[in-house]
């Protein structure tokens, strides 16, 4: 995903393509901003070493998916008006990413989009599945609009009902 951000490029789980690198080279260059790569997740890696060398991006990450991921250029912080959303019940170095601008939650794996809307998709290394619900549930009380997934289609409004829904159907 690209997303302009104040005076910055972020690149959140970028996916290695020619199509990609085209459209965020020419971003780039129509910008000339720095670029920032997020990761939602380790395993989330996918082109971040390329877009780091391609575009001299700093990388960010949770400290705990440092231990998964090669030598980059470390970004100390995501830019302002980013904030990453941890779960709590689960240590993998997974996040989401809040855009409070556009009032939308990035999420690698912790939801899957479905027809039906969100479902829960816990972590094999979920430890504390009761802390981790209830991580979950503070994030319908967030002023989250929509809610894009790396897999399957996004919510686009109502975001934090669409949450509300999925961690009850995942209570049942």
């Amino acid at each position: 995903m690209l997303y302009r951000h104040a005076k910055t490029l972020v690149l959140i789980d970028p996916l290695p393509t020619d199509d990609t690198w085209c459209r965020v080279g020419a971003e780039v260059a129509q910008a000339d901003e720095p670029v920032a790569v997020l990761l939602t997740a380790p395993w989330h890696l996918r082109g971040t070493a390329e877009a780091a060398a391609r575009f001299h991006a700093r990388v960010w990450a949770a400290e705990r998916a440092w231990e998964r991921l090669p030598v980059l250029e470390r970004l100390e912080r995501p830019p302002g008006g980013i904030s990453p959303v941890a779960p709590r019940g689960v240590d993998e170095g997974q996040v989401a990413f809040f855009l409070e601008a556009e009032r939308a939650l990035v999420v690698g794996e912790r939801f899957l989009g479905t027809q039906d809307g969100l479902r829960v998709t816990p972590s094999h290394a979920t430890t504390d599945l009761d802390t981790f619900v209830a991580s979950l549930r503070e994030l319908e009380r967030s002023p989250i609009q929509r809610v894009l997934v790396s897999h399957g289609p996004p919510v686009l409004e109502d975001g934090g009902e669409a949450i509300a829904r999925a961690v009850r159907r995942f209570e049942r």
